[in-house]
């Protein structure tokens, strides 16, 4: 969790990010209005499948997910917002 939730918070300083907020392997972010969608499909894209709720983006990978999965989630998450 803590992995997940320190890696998001990096993105803090992104333009298009407004607020990361999150518990264990839950998490969201949330995006300036109106982005939240097409960055779901820009990430899709990406072969990271995540759900727009709004402007916010979920995160809820499964528990079994591993320390090298969480990065390759963040890095996939990064080139969509970079992408967007």
């Amino acid at each position: 969790g803590p992995l997940l939730l320190n890696g998001l918070k990096q993105l803090q300083g992104h333009p298009l990010v407004k607020e990361v907020r999150g518990i264990g392997l839950l998490a969201g972010v949330e995006l300036l209005p109106n982005h939240g969608p097409e960055c779901a499909r820009i990430a899709e894209s990406e072969g990271l499948i995540v759900r727009a709720i709004g402007d916010i983006i979920a995160f809820c990978p499964p528990l079994i997910i591993s320390e090298a999965e969480i990065q390759e989630l963040l890095a996939r998450f990064t080139k969509a917002l970079n992408r967007l």
